[in-house]
């Protein structure tokens, strides 16, 4: 991904327990990429991050693909962050 690409608005959706049986679909706006992934990886529990998707540009991020753009961001950075599932 680009520097460029990564100061893009980004819009995150993701489901969190609803009642019931029911799931509830949230939606944030972030001021950039990086700012959206950092709140998946830290804010959003394990089990709620398998449903989440990230859009930006013309993109859409899977978790999958969200926990590998946090990995390079974090390599890229020299950190080791063991935490992320």
């Amino acid at each position: 991904m680009t520097s460029s690409e990564q100061d893009q608005t980004a819009e995150l959706y993701f489901h969190t327990p609803g009642s019931g049986n029911r799931k509830a679909t949230s939606y944030r706006r972030f001021a950039t990429v990086a700012a959206a992934v950092s709140f998946v990886m830290n804010e959003i529990t394990p089990r709620d991050r398998s449903s989440c998707f990230l859009e930006f540009g013309e993109h859409r991020l899977g978790y999958k693909d969200i926990k590998k753009l946090h990995q390079r961001e974090n390599a890229s950075n020299g950190q080791t962050d063991g935490k992320a599932n």
